[in-house]
């Protein structure tokens, strides 16, 4: 029964992604996992399960997978198992990428995280005559959270990075080890708060750059599935002429999601 995984990947692609191409012969269906870098085993997007056409095979995109780490994915089905060759998705920028909508991710102009904070829920009680305290907690710290700074430069950016914030999911921080910034710092999902915008130089108008800075808090994988990328024969088949898009469509971003 011939089976095979081949994972390649797109690191080119905007935004970066790794190509998932199953064989399973007899089968019509498969879960396909990410084995990340951290230890963690972590279901692609829309295949758990992957439906199988009818030569067994399936083809799919991970656009979560880790950045500069070696990466190997494995798919399941009731017949067994198959996995991918170990692969690096070779990318050296910061990204902020979109879980469900692929096309509003984008490369930033990262600014930091500010001073994090791991907080705890505990209650502090002082009974009378005791000389030390007795402290209650839910016995579990919290995640951390913090404020991220980003930079835009013109008013292309600034439009993107709103689109991509617009619908508060919680959003993948990339962030190259090469970096250097930590090993806390390269692979996150954040749920990011209000959204303070800021001039270069307070009270300077004639300036297009802005700072970008709202608290966010480290969360876990957001569920649910993704929506397909759109191309340029997206529009060709949907559109007869560029001012047909220009009537449906107000901004850049609405074009590339389809919104």
């Amino acid at each position: 029964m011939p089976t095979t995984l081949v994972a390649t990947p797109e690191p080119l692609n905007n935004p970066p992604r790794v190509l998932l191409q199953l064989t399973y012969t007899g089968q019509t269906s498969a879960n396909i996992v990410r084995n990340d870098p951290d230890g963690n085993v972590v279901p692609v997007r829309l295949a758990d399960p992957a439906a199988l056409d009818g030569a067994g095979q399936w083809n799919g995109y991970d656009y979560e997978s880790w950045f500069e780490s070696s990466t190997t994915y494995t798919a399941t089905t009731g017949a067994g198992s198959v996995s991918s060759s170990a692969v690096t998705l070779d990318v050296h920028d910061i990204w902020l990428r979109h879980p469900g909508v692929p096309g509003l991710s984008l490369e930033i102009d990262f600014q930091g995280e500010g001073d994090p904070v791991r907080s705890v829920m505990q209650s502090v009680f002082e009974p009378l005559g005791r000389a030390t305290p007795i402290v209650v907690s839910d016995g579990q710290r919290k995640s951390k959270r913090g404020d991220i700074t980003i930079r835009t430069k013109n008013d292309t950016e600034h439009s993107s990075l709103l689109g991509l914030l617009d619908d508060v999911t919680p959003l993948l921080l990339d962030v190259p080890p090469s970096k250097g910034f930590g090993a806390d710092l390269t692979h996150q999902y954040l749920a990011i708060g209000d959204l303070t915008q800021k001039r270069l130089i307070e009270g300077y108008y004639l300036h297009p750059w802005r700072i970008w800075n709202a608290p966010y808090i480290v969360v876990g994988r957001p569920a649910g599935g993704i929506q397909s990328q759109r191309t340029y024969a997206t529009l060709v088949n949907d559109f007869a002429t560029y001012q047909d898009v220009r009537n449906r469509y107000t901004t850049y971003t609405n074009v590339q999601t389809g919104a």
